[in-house]
C-alpha cells in the first residue's frame, strides 16, 4: 500500500463521519488507508504524531514553528543549512527549560534527529546550495527580487503590520581618520589637488536600525579594543546608545545578539499583540539559531533580503547611509582644519552625534521604506526598474543544401573532440 499523509487520513475521518461511505473497510480503501490504522483514529481520536510526540525532541507545536521558519528563510532566499537547523531546534527546545522550574538535563540533539524530522515532514527536501557569481546573479535580479516580494507580499497578506512594527538594521563601518572626496577651488591649469587628512588609522563599526514610521533606534557602536573606555563616550551622548567593542572592529555573533536583546527588542516591544517586521541582509552574524530562536520567541517576523540587491532593496543603503556618510565627512574635515594628528575617539563620536541628527530625520527615513517598495508595500516600484528577462526561443535551423560533389561523409560524421552543437 502507498504511504498515507496526515491529511489524508483526516480526510477519511471526515468522509466516514459524513456516512459517506458504509463501512470503515470501504472508507479506508477508497483512500489508500490500512483499515487498522483507521479504525484506531475513530476510537482513540489521536494522530500518529501526537502519539508520538512524548518520543520526540520538539513538540508538534515546536516542529511546526522550525518548519515555517524553514520555509520563510529559503522562499526569502536564504535556505538555512543542517547544522544550522539543528542549532535552531536545539534553541527552540532550550527556549522550552527556560520556563520550566526544575532544572532539567537534557544530550545534545544528534545529526540523525535531522533524518526523523525530515521523514516526518516529507515535504523537505535537501538539496545542495549552488553557489552563482555575482555577475551571473546580476542576469538574474528580476525574478530574484520578484521571489523576494512574493515573500514579503505574503507576510504582509497575513501579517496587516503597521507602520510602526516595519524595521530594517544594517552596519556601517568608518575608517577613522578618512573623509569622503569634497568638492574644492584650486587654481585654473592646476589638474591635482591633495587633501592632508591624517590616515586611516582603525576600523569603527555602528549597527543602525530605522522603522517605516520615521523613527530611528539607538544604535550599537562596536570599538576595536579589549575593553570599553568611558572616556570615548562624550557627555552629550544620548542616554540609550549602547557601546561594544572588538579585536578587529567588526561585528560579531554576539554583537549581533547583544544588539537584538538589548536594543530592537526591548525599544520595539508592543503591547497591541503586533507582530514585528524585521529586514536584514544575508549577513553570517545575523542569521544565528540563537538569533533566530530570539526572533520566535518574541514574533518578530525576519525576512532576509537577497544578494547584491542591499542598494535597491534596503532601506538604509537607499536614503540614509550615504547622507550620513556625507554628513560625517563634512564633520571630521571641521576637525582636520584645525589639526591633522590622530582624531580621538572621543570627538569622533562627538562628530557622529551631529551627522547622524542630520541624517537620521523621518522624511529620508520614510522615504528610504518608500522607495525600497516596502512601505507602502508596493513591488512594483522596483520590478518596474528591473529588465524582465525574455524566454528564448527555439530557432529551427534552415534545411543545409550541398552541392553534389561534397563529401557526404563530413555531413554524417560526428562532430571533432570539444565542440558542442546547440
Amino acid at each position: 500500500m502507498p504511504p498515507y499523509s496526515e491529511d489524508t487520513l483526516l480526510r477519511a475521518l471526515t468522509a466516514y463521519r459524513n456516512s459517506e461511505y458504509p463501512s470503515i473497510r470501504k472508507c479506508a480503501y477508497a483512500f489508500n488507508i490500512p483499515v487498522t490504522t483507521l479504525s484506531k483514529r475513530l476510537t482513540t481520536q489521536t494522530s500518529r504524531s501526537k502519539s508520538h510526540e512524548s518520543q520526540q525532541i520538539l513538540s508538534t507545536a515546536e516542529e511546526k514553528t522550525l518548519l515555517k521558519t524553514i520555509y520563510r528563510l529559503s522562499k526569502s532566499g536564504y535556505p538555512i543549512t543542517l547544522p544550522l537547523t539543528r542549532d535552531l531546534a536545539e534553541e527552540i527546545r532550550l527556549s522550552r527549560f527556560r520556563l520550566s522550574s526544575t532544572p532539567t538535563s537534557y544530550p545534545p540533539i544528534s545529526k540523525r534527529w535531522i533524518d526523523r524530522f525530515r521523514k516526518r515532514y516529507p515535504e523537505l527536501l535537501t538539496i545542495y546550495s549552488r553557489a552563482l557569481d555575482a555577475s551571473r546573479f546580476e542576469g538574474v535580479t528580476y525574478p530574484i527580487v520578484n521571489a523576494y516580494f512574493d515573500a514579503l507580499t505574503d507576510l504582509f497578506f497575513e501579517n496587516p503590520y503597521p507602520s510602526d512594527a516595519i524595521f530594517n538594521v544594517d552596519e556601517t563601518g568608518f575608517a577613522l581618520g578618512t573623509t569622503l572626496p569634497s568638492k574644492v577651488l584650486i587654481r585654473r591649469g592646476d589638474t591635482i589637488a591633495f587633501k592632508k587628512i591624517s590616515g586611516r588609522q582603525e576600523w569603527i563599526t555602528v549597527i543602525e536600525c530605522i522603522g517605516a514610521s520615521g523613527v530611528a533606534l539607538p544604535p550599537l557602536l562596536i570599538f576595536k579594543a579589549k575593553y570599553t573606555n568611558t572616556a570615548w563616550i562624550p557627555a552629550s551622548t544620548p542616554d540609550n546608545w549602547k557601546f561594544s567593542t572588538s579585536t578587529s572592529g567588526w561585528t560579531s555573533d554576539n554583537h549581533a545578539y547583544e544588539w537584538l536583546t538589548t536594543l530592537f527588542e526591548p525599544e520595539t516591544r508592543r503591547n497591541d499583540g503586533k507582530r514585528r517586521l524585521l529586514l536584514l541582509d544575508g549577513h553570517g552574524s545575523h542569521l544565528t539559531a540563537r538569533f533566530i530562536a530570539f526572533c520566535i520567541d518574541k514574533t518578530i517576523d525576519l525576512v532576509v533580503l537577497p544578494l547584491h540587491t542591499s542598494h535597491i532593496l534596503q532601506p538604509l543603503d537607499v536614503g540614509v547611509f550615504s547622507p550620513l556618510k556625507r554628513a560625517l565627512s563634512t564633520e571630521i574635515e571641521k576637525l582636520f582644519r584645525l589639526d591633522t594628528r590622530r582624531i580621538p575617539r572621543v570627538e569622533w563620536t562627538e562628530a557622529y552625534i551631529t551627522a547622524r541628527s542630520r541624517a537620521f530625520i523621518p522624511r529620508n527615513i520614510e522615504s528610504s521604506f518608500r522607495v525600497s517598495g516596502i512601505y507602502p508595500l508596493s513591488p512594483i516600484t522596483i520590478l518596474s526598474t528591473l529588465r524582465i528577462p525574455t524566454p528564448t526561443s527555439r530557432v529551427t535551423p534552415p534545411p543545409i543544401t550541398t552541392p553534389n560533389d561534397l563529401d557526404r561523409s563530413l555531413l554524417d560524421s560526428s562532430p571533432p573532440e570539444g565542440t558542442e552543437l546547440q
